[in-house]
């Protein structure tokens, strides 16, 4: 019985130290992938695989309140049963994804878009940081963005944080962590990051308050103290 008091102090003791983030990132994390394909309808029945990739890597972390990172975003969508107008006026004309903590302000190099902050890709959904190309919003349109087969690649920066960090959430949002856009010449399409089209996975079961783990943990532990020391002295 002290055996397992014991174990499920420490366990609770360990799920108090911490909880898993979605899209934790630091100095020499792994590139951060996310894949985007989706089958859609337009107008008049035109029948098209949407498809996009989205790569963050070689984060930096100067000491300082602010992180840089190489970001690279391609249109892969391919022709299929599309004539060759709407193929090409198939566009990834904007993208956005949730940080935690949350930046100040936020700068790019990129020659195709520009980055805002606290944005909504237009009836879908918010995004912490946008690209898009044009002004002050996530919109697209025009004929900006990139047509199929096209792919760009620039630095961004995220800074004016609270304070200093050393770690960011990139996608704190289970079932939305990254958006984009497609404009199209047969309709206007969003959709976020899940993998080939799967649905997103469900978020995870709520966890106890941490104070009420830590309490749990240490009122377990000083009973399974109590029930040792009765052994030890018979009673």
């Amino acid at each position: 019985m002290q055996k397992m008091v014991m174990g499920c102090a420490i366990a609770a003791l360990l799920v108090y130290s911490g909880t898993a983030s979605a899209t934790l990132v630091t100095t020499g994390t792994a590139p951060v992938v996310y894949d985007w394909s989706e089958n859609v309808t337009g107008t008049g029945g035109v029948q098209a695989t949407l498809s996009g990739d989205l790569i963050f890597s070689n984060f930096n972390f100067a000491g300082t309140n602010s992180v840089s990172f190489n970001v690279l975003v391609a249109n892969d969508t391919q022709q299929g049963s599309m004539t060759l107008d709407q193929f090409n006026s198939t566009r990834l004309t904007s993208f956005g994804f949730d940080t935690d903590p949350l930046a100040g302000s936020v700068s790019d190099t990129s020659v195709v878009f520009n980055s805002f902050l606290d944005k909504t890709l237009p009836g879908f959904q918010h995004v912490d940081v946008c690209l898009a190309p044009g002004t002050n919003n996530c919109a697209g349109g025009g004929n900006g963005g990139l047509a199929p087969g096209e792919s760009t690649s620039f630095l961004l920066t995220l800074s004016g944080f609270a304070t200093d960090i050393t770690s960011i959430d990139l996608g704190i949002g289970a079932t939305e962590e990254a958006a984009v856009k497609f404009q199209t010449g047969y309709g206007s399409f969003e959709f976020s990051n899940p993998p080939n089209g799967n649905p997103p996975p469900p978020p995870p079961p709520p966890l106890p308050e941490p104070a009420t783990l830590a309490m749990m943990g240490s009122g377990l532990l000083a009973m399974a103290g109590i029930m040792g020391w009765r052994r030890r002295n018979g009673k």
